[in-house]
């Protein structure tokens, strides 16, 4: 998972910071950073929430049973390929509205 998306990630940022002109990829660059923090804590958040509800049973005092380990599993599973299904959605959607234009419009 993490070589997949430190590769988006990577092709992304290049997409980014070379689609805008050579006076704004500072501010392209900060978008950027910007836009990878704020979405890694909202997936933090929403994959954890997610598995948490789809856990069944009650999180013990000690340690994990095996009921708890395999409810556990079978959450991440479920809330896996169902961002993937977004995932693969929201790329399908992205991919179909790129364009090979690269020219702005300045307001100065």
């Amino acid at each position: 998972m993490t070589l997949g998306l430190r590769t988006v990630m990577t092709i992304c940022a290049v997409a980014l910071v070379g689609a805008v002109p050579e006076n704004r990829t500072s501010l392209a660059a900060a978008m950027n950073d910007t836009a990878q923090e704020v979405g890694t804590s909202i997936g933090t958040a929403v994959v954890g929430t997610l598995i948490a509800v789809l856990v069944t049973t009650t999180l013990p005092a000690g340690r994990w049973s095996a009921a708890l380990v395999a409810s556990f599993f079978h959450g991440e599973r479920i809330t896996y390929a169902v961002l993937a299904v977004v995932v693969g959605a929201v790329a399908a959607l992205g991919a179909r509205s790129l364009s090979d234009s690269r020219s702005t419009e300045d307001a100065h």
